[in-house]
């Protein structure tokens, strides 16, 4: 918005002064003269109030100063309605008595105003600051139903209202107060801000307005004689009043307005400008790009690019908008990488998912190739060893994925999948039973090897070679022919066995870690779990290079009835976890 230019100056002093010459000429022409004079003092207080408008920035400092001068403009109206618009002796006395709510609420508002100067608007408000709205409204209602108590003036006839009562001097003294109060705010937040050194100023212009309601004060509330004529009214001495003291605060910087924007604004560094509601540019500065009514238009409906990756942008503001040219070089860029970053997370996200599958894929992969098989069977039990295998196919995948995300799993989910596995194993015949002893979390890789216990394709059933354990204790050891001829016979009936002469067919004494480890460059597609006793837990720690056994495979200990008591086992088992 503008601010108060030069020519709104000489508005305001004109007027001011084509009002104070108009009163003393009111012995000629009294009629004529008295209605200018309010036309004039009540044109100079609104063009003063629309100058506030548009200079005040601070929402609630805008807001009672607007409320005051709105109540002095009404001072003037209301005088013409008496002496000039109605007639008769009611309607004059109800606008004479309806002068004095202005009076009374113009100094606590302006009071208001005053304690908004230097103030933020997230401050909160004086506590009980709204108790003072109760003197001037009551003063009020006392004044217009005067006929009915006579407290604030006491005559017969209109023309003689001049003995007043103690309500008139409450109001009389509230005004003095209060003004005194807002002028000793005013004086006390000048003193504190940058236009100390200016203090006096505002007393300078509160001077001859206040010598001159002195004046009318001694004269027993009359104004001075120019003949029989009265040289001034008390309306325009208060507006006056008022309007001189605030605009002296403007002037000196105690109150911030947003004067010299036409010298401050082209000073300014940033690519901006000020247009008005027709698209005229009001302001601009010297690196504003050259802006068009066409080209502000059209940034009304979103950014409007000027060239390379400059943009203008527009933003509504009371009586126009704002415009500014953003470079958008920087935001390109950072889009531009942020875009990247994203496809390179998406691109390790994706192979991660790859990684994950193919190592679901080759786990289960034994296991598809086997229920393809058992698919082309007919028996009764290929179509149960597909349903197993399907289960574990299923269960195991789920597994898989959910220990992608997790450090460890919960038994509950585990039960789940051995669940399955063994209801499906029942079909074969096999009694099975899981019993679960209250829920934990254990670590995801426990959990799946855990599981893959029921993906066995194979058994190999091995007799052991030249142990040198057995030999040391003299044991009596069956030859190795008759050995592998009862394991060909155990294994000839399930088609999941299958016999292997590995071990005896090796010279010198073997080591499990070796077999494993041979085991291991023969088929190193598979995964191997080695099925022992539960008495084979207790002392693997004592075989060769057992670290190459955990590393090879997969321990599977199988608890016998006349083995070693479970609570043992359970700790030998930790003990191995802890190595």
């Amino acid at each position: 918005m503008p601010p108060m230019s030069r020519r709104t100056k000489a508005y305001l002093l004109t007027a001011a002064l084509c009002a104070l010459l108009v009163n003393p000429l009111s012995w000629t022409v009294r009629s004529v003269t008295r209605g200018v004079a309010s036309f004039l003092f009540g044109v100079l207080v609104l063009v003063w109030t629309e100058t506030l408008r548009t200079r005040l920035s601070g929402k609630s400092l805008r807001r009672y100063m607007l409320t005051g001068a709105f109540l002095l403009f009404t001072l003037f109206p209301i005088r013409e309605f008496r002496y000039s618009v109605f007639r008769g002796r009611i309607m004059e006395k109800l606008f004479w008595y309806g002068c004095y709510p202005a009076l009374l609420f113009v100094p606590l508002v302006f009071f208001f105003a005053a304690l908004c100067v230097d103030r933020r608007e997230e401050d909160r408000p004086l506590r009980h600051a709204r108790l003072l709205w109760a003197p001037p409204a009551l003063l009020s209602a006392a004044v217009l139903t005067n006929d009915l108590h006579g407290l604030a003036f006491q005559s017969p006839g209109v023309e003689n209202l001049r003995t007043h009562g103690p309500v008139y001097w409450l109001g009389l003294v509230w005004i003095v107060v209060i003004d005194l109060c807002a002028f000793g705010v005013l004086m006390s937040r000048c003193r504190r801000s940058e236009s100390r050194r200016l203090w006096y100023v505002p007393m300078l212009s509160a001077a001859p307005a206040v010598l001159l309601i002195l004046l009318y004060g001694l004269k027993g509330g009359n104004s001075p004689m120019l003949g029989n004529r009265p040289v001034y009214h008390y309306q325009e001495v208060y507006a006056l009043l008022y309007v001189c003291v605030w605009e002296a605060c403007i002037q000196i910087g105690l109150i911030p307005t947003s004067a010299d924007y036409d010298r401050i604004f082209p000073l300014s560094s940033v690519n901006a400008a000020i247009a008005d509601m027709e698209g005229r540019v009001v302001y601009a500065s010297e690196s504003a790009p050259p802006l068009t009514a066409a080209l502000i238009g059209a940034a009304s409906d979103g950014p409007v690019p000027v060239g390379g990756n400059l943009w203008i942008r527009r933003a509504l503001i009371p009586g126009g908008s704002v415009l500014w040219c953003e470079d958008l070089s920087e935001i390109l860029r950072l889009n531009e990488e942020e875009a990247e970053n994203e496809l390179k997370q998406t691109r390790a996200r994706l192979e991660a998912a790859n990684r994950l599958w193919d190592g679901i894929v080759a786990r289960i992969r034994p296991q598809l190739r086997t229920i393809a098989d058992r698919l082309e069977g007919e028996r009764d039990e290929d179509l149960a060893d597909v349903a197993f295998l399907g289960a574990y196919v299923k269960r195991r995948s789920n597994l898989a994925l959910i220990a992608e995300g997790e450090a460890d799993l919960s038994t509950e989910e585990l039960g789940l999948a051995v669940r399955e596995s063994l209801a499906y194993l029942s079909l074969r015949g096999f009694l099975c039973d899981l019993r679960e002893e209250g829920e934990a979390r254990i670590p995801a890789d426990m959990a799946e090897a855990a599981y893959d216990a029921f993906r066995l394709d194979e058994v190999l059933l091995m007799p052991s070679g030249h142990s040198y354990f057995k030999d040391s204790r003299a044991q009596k050891v069956l030859p190795s022919e008759v050995r592998y001829a009862m394991v060909c016979e155990a294994a000839a009936d399930n088609p999941h066995f299958t016999p292997s002469d590995y071990e005896i067919q090796r010279e010198g004494n073997t080591y499990t870690f070796e077999t494993l480890r041979g085991l291991k460059d023969l088929h190193p597609e598979n995964h191997y779990y080695f099925i022992v006793g539960a008495d084979s837990v207790r002392d693997i720690l004592t075989w060769k290079n057992p670290e190459s056994i955990f590393a090879d495979c997969t321990l599977l200990a199988a608890l016998r009835e006349d083995g070693i008591p479970t609570e043992e086992f359970l700790a030998e088992v930790e003990k191995l976890r802890t190595h």
